[in-house]
């Protein structure tokens, strides 16, 4: 009920129940009386029960088999795998459900598409939201979740990445849209909020945000970027101070030549000297040429420094590459705000060769990465 507010309940009067009688809905006999002559059909009656004893089952089946499964974000080739395992272990009694209770069909089309959109595959469950909505188009579920679960994701990064200025105007115009979908408008300004934040804007974001939160108290996306944002709007104004003070430093530089352009970046050798050093000492190596960036995530980062990356190499171990050593990289306070360079780690002592160009403000990560330098040039 507290995730998609405003929410309308009942139309009895506040506290009636403790009224007595007098304040409830009576509920008044047809003409002529109720009349005694009813008949049951027993029979029917013990069919239907044992319909509906099948059918808690498959319920109770559904939540243990969720509960125990952890079924990841399918990527590369993974999705049909991750398919078959939903359809053949975690949908099935869902299924059962559908086929015993035709009618209860729009609420299993919500469950499914939670299924689908828990591991990433937004257009499974974009269709099933959508198939709710077309048998009952006033299922509040449906409506929320396509708004706040599929559209949010997709307009924050969860598909192809436009630039954030192009971006932004995207959700503006949705939030313009007339009409009576207020989910669909408020998932578009939580958008707006969200892309704020991922783009540095961070005190805009929050005045973008807390009031979405206070109305959505319990969507997990909306309320951490809101205290994301939060967090770094005193860090980023420090931040700014400091790439003040390191333009007095002369610090070390690189190029990043890609095969979509040349990036430029400044390397804090005087917070991340560690990091710094065996950076430059793989480059000067040549330890970085010819490997690709192997993970991308828009509005996140791209990763690279992977040799396993490189053409001829074992696809299978992509992501799990590194130099044969590892390094104790120097901590230090410096945030992984967009346009920041960090190496990447599993803790501490683990950093090797990979590393990610933040493609927008990921203080979620930032137990999990090194900064150690900022993109001057090629954002």
């Amino acid at each position: 009920v507290l995730t998609r507010s405003p929410n309308v309940t009942t139309a009895v009067p506040a506290k009636a129940s403790f009224k007595g009688p007098a304040a409830w809905a009576v509920v008044r006999p047809p003409e002529g009386g109720w009349g005694t002559d009813a008949q049951f059909d027993a029979e029917a009656l013990a069919r239907d029960d044992a319909r509906d004893v099948e059918c808690f089952q498959a319920w109770m089946t559904f939540l243990e088999v969720n509960a125990q499964m952890n079924v990841a974000k399918p990527a590369g080739g993974e999705e049909a795998q991750v398919r078959r395992v939903l359809d053949e272990v975690l949908l099935a009694p869902l299924e059962k459900i559908r086929a015993l209770r035709p009618d209860l069909g729009p609420r299993v089309d919500v469950l499914e598409a939670d299924v689908f959109r828990q591991v990433g595959l937004l257009d499974e469950a974009a269709t099933r939201y959508e198939r709710a909505l077309k048998t009952a188009p006033g299922l509040r579920e449906a409506r929320f979740g396509r708004a706040f679960f599929v559209d949010l994701a997709r307009w924050t990064g969860a598909s192809e990445a436009v630039p954030f200025p192009q971006a932004i105007e995207r959700v503006l115009a949705v939030e313009r849209e007339p009409g009576p979908d207020v989910y669909r408008r408020d998932a578009a300004a939580a958008a707006h909020g969200v892309l704020l934040y991922k783009s540095g804007q961070f005190a805009e974001a929050v005045k973008r945000l807390e009031p979405l939160a206070a109305r959505y108290p319990m969507h997990r996306v909306l309320n951490m970027a809101l205290s994301h944002a939060r967090e770094c709007v005193l860090p980023w104004a420090t931040e700014k101070q400091r790439r003040i003070r390191d333009e007095k430093l002369t610090l070390p530089r690189a190029r990043l030549s890609t095969s979509r352009g040349e990036i430029d970046v400044e390397l804090f050798q005087d917070d991340a000297p560690n990091a710094v050093n065996n950076f430059v000492w793989l480059a000067q190596k040549k330890f970085f040429d010819e490997l690709a960036w192997h993970t991308s995530v828009p509005y996140f980062m791209a990763q690279s420094g992977d040799p396993f990356s490189k053409e001829g190499a074992d696809a299978s171990l992509v992501g799990l590459g590194g130099p044969g050593y590892a390094i104790r990289a120097t901590a230090n306070d410096r945030l992984p705000f967009r346009g920041t360079l960090a190496m990447i780690q599993t803790g501490a002592g683990t950093a090797g060769s990979q590393f990610a160009l933040l493609t927008g403000t990921a203080l979620h990560a930032k137990d999990r990465v090194m900064v150690f330098g900022r993109v001057i040039a090629g954002q």
